[in-house]
């Protein structure tokens, strides 16, 4: 029974307002939950700070700002065969000299690349972008350019916490796969020239 019971219903009940077809919840039912709770219960419900949606993006994102948890120490990841992979699922093709050897823990490094190529796809126009990939100044370097979609376009935007993209949809692939790159010592940076976007993220090579 419990468990079948909105949230607005129960937290009607918490504070002793069973009203009878509030939020879908019938009086009996509010009443029983009101039984239910004891004092110490309902002021803990009522202490705890609603949650802002800013709050949640920012948990969501702490999840990607380390290491994985129970993971263990970073290894020797060869990142060319990945963003082969990650390039490919992007709708990108990709030739990576490689191999491209990250200290890095490989679940992460593949969640970057991915993240990172599914951004470039939702800001950058599909006829005519590209992808690189190059070894230079011992770092490894991934790039993707392009017209960007949309004629509002606003590069200051793509990392925002709520970026939305020209479809109106959430995105939040940029913003994470660069907290992934910081963990590791890389960087996800983004510039405009004229009409073309250029998308760039790096590592650095070997033993850090």
């Amino acid at each position: 029974m419990m468990k079948r019971i909105a949230v607005t219903g129960l937290v009607v009940a918490a504070c002793g307002l069973a009203g009878a077809g509030l939020a879908g919840v019938s009086t009996a039912a509010a009443e029983e939950v009101r039984q239910q709770l004891n004092a110490p219960m309902i002021l803990n419900l009522l202490a705890r700070p609603l949650e802002t949606p800013e709050a949640a993006f920012n948990k969501e994102l702490k999840n990607y700002a380390g290491p994985p948890k129970g993971d263990e120490p970073p290894t020797r990841v060869d990142v060319a065969p990945i963003s082969i992979e990650a390039a490919e699922f992007g709708g990108f093709t990709l030739e990576a000299a490689g191999p491209a050897i990250v200290i890095a823990h490989e679940s992460r490094i593949r969640q970057a690349v991915k993240m990172f190529f599914e951004g470039a796809a939702n800001v950058l126009a599909l006829n005519g972008r590209e992808a690189s990939a190059q070894q230079q100044q011992q770092e490894l370097r991934i790039t993707a350019t392009g017209i960007p979609v949309g004629d509002d376009f606003e590069l200051t935007k793509i990392f925002k916490f709520y970026y939305t993209d020209p479809a109106g949809n959430p995105d939040l692939s940029l913003a994470t796969a660069r907290l992934i790159a910081e963990t590791y010592g890389g960087e996800l940076n983004a510039w405009q020239e004229s009409d073309k976007v250029t998308l760039r993220l790096s590592f650095p090579l070997g033993e850090r």
